[in-house]
């Protein structure tokens, strides 16, 4: 089973399990004293995809555009969702996004780039299927925004 698991972002804090390294592997824990750190499962980290050392046709790097996520690639095609520049934040507590995306997607993408990465990452990643996440903007938008 391949999953993304939160480790640094702060809600992970309260978490009853802990993501914990050894010497030479990871391993999910249960967090607390009444546990004793009991492991609950082994954890390997996936390889690093091999397209994301090259660039798209119009010379992006390829990780701007789309990001291996398990068996998907992930695609942003838009800025952070709203919820995470209101004030006070008012973000899911799950999610994520707001704390990497933008640091590492281009803030354009073409319809060609997206298609140049969905299709390195199907022939050399074997994805499963492609997310494309907007997050929330004000005027129900975000649907528009993926329209093209």
């Amino acid at each position: 089973m391949w999953t993304n698991v939160p480790v640094s972002e702060k809600f992970a804090q309260s978490s009853s399990y802990v993501l914990h390294r050894t010497l030479d592997h990871y391993e999910i824990r249960r967090h607390g004293a009444e546990r004793g750190g009991e492991t609950v499962a082994p954890v390997r980290l996936a390889p690093r995809p091999s397209w994301y050392d090259r660039v798209t046709t119009t010379g992006k790097p390829m990780t701007r555009i789309g990001t291996l996520q398990g068996t998907y690639l992930g695609i942003y095609p838009a800025r952070v969702c709203e919820y995470w520049i209101e004030k006070p934040k008012s973000n899911c507590h799950f999610c994520s996004v707001g704390l990497n995306l933008g640091a590492d997607d281009a803030p354009e993408k073409s319809v060609d780039e997206v298609m140049e990465v969905v299709h390195a990452a199907q022939a050399e990643s074997g994805i499963t299927y492609v997310d494309f996440n907007t997050g929330h903007y004000e005027g129900d938008v975000y649907l528009d925004i993926l329209e093209q």
